[in-house]
């Protein structure tokens, strides 16, 4: 029900510092002034007596418990934020290319390059475990964003826990911070980000992989393509920053690969995989 005239020229309006919300903060999280802009009026069930002090005032003791409470809002929110990143870690640190090896009874980070992404699953094991790795990391990336949406929280921070996925998949916690290059965990928090950029930088990553048979080549211009479409149609700054820290990590990861690509002595797509390799300030002379 609308306001009298009296009662909208006895309503004191809330401060703009005081509704301005974080850029991160989703409106249902950060609404104080619903509860500072409530009046000592009586309710629709008790209407209005003639013992009534006129137009409806704010009442002090609303100002304050209004602002505690969006306090508390934002104390709720941060909590939940923090939780949906451990959890988004945790998700991505679920080793799936080490469990499907170890049921075949191999130690996968002791063939072929030492990850347990799906790359160096499908060149030990074959094509249908390395599929079956490569769907579950995708599906981390994704649920992972998926799960910060549903918890209440705003795009930005839904792509920030999906780049806690991204490490926890790269460096797990619970295998001496080892893992795999975060790839197919990338895309899948880039399909749920940005839709859009996604497809179109798995098509050019296909198309390179296809013409050049070097799944890290394909994987490292993707994403690079990846970042250059950000910037030019114009995506907001958090994403691409999200999109450029995602890109570091896979250059990071992706090292090896590139010295091997500069000498020519990477491995190509489908090719098997051997022995991991040592580098050699860690070899011991007998």
């Amino acid at each position: 029900m609308g306001l009298t005239p009296d009662e909208q020229a006895g309503c004191v309006k809330t401060p703009a510092h005081v509704r301005s919300e974080p850029w991160f903060l989703p409106r249902q999280w950060s609404r104080p002034q619903d509860d500072v802009l409530r009046f000592s009026r009586a309710s629709s069930d008790h209407p209005r007596g003639a013992d009534d002090d006129g137009p409806a005032r704010l009442d002090r003791t609303d100002t304050d418990g209004g602002v505690r409470t969006g306090e508390y809002n934002r104390r709720v929110f941060t909590g939940i934020a923090i939780l949906a990143a451990l959890l988004a870690y945790l998700l991505g640190a679920v080793p799936a290319g080490s469990w499907v090896a170890r049921h075949r009874g191999v130690d996968i980070r002791s063939v072929g390059s030492g990850n347990s992404g799906a790359t160096n699953v499908q060149r030990t094991l074959g094509w249908g475990p390395g599929l079956i790795v490569g769907v579950f990391d995708i599906l981390k990336g994704a649920l992972a964003v998926w799960l910060a949406r549903r918890l209440g929280l705003g795009d930005a921070l839904a792509a920030l826990c999906g780049l806690a996925a991204v490490m926890g998949h790269n460096f797990n916690a619970f295998h001496g911070f080892r893992g795999g290059k975060g790839v197919a965990t990338s895309f899948g928090v880039m399909l749920f980000v940005d839709p859009q950029i996604s497809l179109v930088t798995f098509v050019v990553a296909f198309a390179v992989m296809y013409l050049t048979r070097y799944v890290s080549a394909g994987s490292l211009v993707g994403a690079v393509c990846a970042c250059v479409l950000a910037l030019t149609l114009g995506r907001p700054w958090w994403e691409l920053l999200v999109l450029s820290v995602i890109s570091a990590l896979m250059f990071y990861q992706h090292r090896e690969n590139i010295v091997r690509l500069r000498s020519g002595t990477e491995s190509r797509f489908g090719q098997k995989a051997g022995p991991p390799s040592v580098p050699a300030a860690r070899k011991v002379v007998n």
